[in-house]
């Protein structure tokens, strides 16, 4: 009996080992719209402290901004409530908070992850009084220079969109990590009280049907080896 007891303490310590790894293991990032109202970068500079959020197959992280402009306070949140997403767009929204009397000015940049491929961008003016507008820069994963909004690597898409034409819409090539960086202009008097963006992602039939293919062929060529 003493001999058995004995066996057993290497499976007990392994199997509190394990739990212990189990433990210890990195918390899934929380949901954008869980975050509303945080600020996405406390203190601006640098990327340390930025907040890491998902919303479905994305993941937005390394948020930074600067204050290009006149207000003494800039910050930047997530708007509260987050637009419906569906299965193939997903969004995040923002609220730059810049008011006062003379013309402000805030550049943000942040890099965006996916588990499928990323299609198209949409940018939405979705508030505010005029004058106020938004330029853009979609840059491919080796990063962006957040003063000037030059693409360290590949520029895959410039985009922009104001009180006047408030939304636009791009394709860009299928990407799964990209930078973005926003030029966020509010003339005299002006307030940009929110803005969204949405990535359109294939629709989940096609992903499917992409997959059966791929496996369709694989089996094929097994099948002409043998």
């Amino acid at each position: 009996m003493k001999i058995k007891r004995l066996t057993l303490l290497p499976g007990l310590a392994l199997a509190v080992s394990l739990a212990s790894l189990t433990s210890a293991a990195p918390l899934t990032p929380a949901t954008c719209a869980s975050l509303a109202g945080s600020d996405v970068n406390p203190g601006g500079m640098p990327v340390s402290g930025s907040l890491t959020c998902t919303s479905g197959p994305l993941t937005f992280s390394n948020f930074t901004y600067t204050n290009n402009g006149n207000d003494p306070n800039p910050s930047i949140t997530l708007t509260n409530p987050q637009p419906a997403n569906t299965s193939t767009d997903w969004f995040i929204g923002f609220n730059p908070n810049l008011t006062g009397n003379t013309a402000q000015d805030l550049h943000l940049t942040f890099e965006v992850t996916s588990t499928v491929p990323l299609l198209d961008i949409s940018l939405f003016d979705s508030g505010g009084t005029p004058p106020s507008g938004i330029s853009e820069h979609v840059c491919n994963s080796q990063g962006v220079d957040l003063g000037s909004g030059a693409c360290t690597g590949t520029t895959l898409a410039s985009i922009g969109a104001n009180d006047v034409a408030p939304r636009v819409v791009t394709t860009v090539p299928a990407s799964s990590d990209i930078w973005i960086w926003k030029d966020i202009s509010v003339g005299a008097g002006g307030h940009l009280s929110a803005f969204t963006q949405d990535y359109g992602v294939p629709e989940p039939i096609s992903m499917t049907l992409v997959g059966t293919g791929l496996l369709g062929l694989g089996l094929l060529r097994r099948k002409l080896v043998k």
